[in-house]
């Protein structure tokens, strides 16, 4: 499983990009929000960008759920993240994981075109 990612400061968001071949698992979300949270708290940025090109994903319904709960209960409120993902194509559990999320003070959102999610981003 690769779930390695970069992660850096870009203006007014935090910019995430996923390595080729990064797996989208319970384990690996985790992992990657428990970097981002810090950094959105400290710097008091609340926009993340989070960039992939043809991840895989690992994950059943009930990992989904507990995904969209992790970004909802984040010690962040107002938090706004965009995953554009080329070649990947949201289905039923990625409903399941937004439905989650956006139901508290935090909203995210999926795209596969950049201006697209930059200007939702910055809404």
């Amino acid at each position: 499983m690769n779930g390695q990612f970069q992660l850096c400061i870009r203006g007014d968001f935090v910019h995430v990009q996923l390595d080729p071949g990064f797996e989208i698992s319970l384990d690996s979300m985790r992992a990657m929000w428990s970097a981002i949270f810090p950094v959105c708290e400290k710097r008091q940025v609340p926009k993340v960008l989070i960039e992939g090109d043809r991840p895989t994903r690992a994950m059943t319904k009930f990992d989904a759920y507990e995904h969209g709960w992790l970004v909802a209960h984040s010690p962040l409120r107002g938090l706004r993240a965009a995953f554009c993902l080329q070649n990947y194509a949201p289905d039923q559990l990625s409903y399941l994981f937004t439905q989650v999320a956006n139901g508290s003070f935090n909203t995210v959102g999926f795209f596969s075109d950049l201006e697209l999610a930059m200007r939702w981003l910055n809404r």
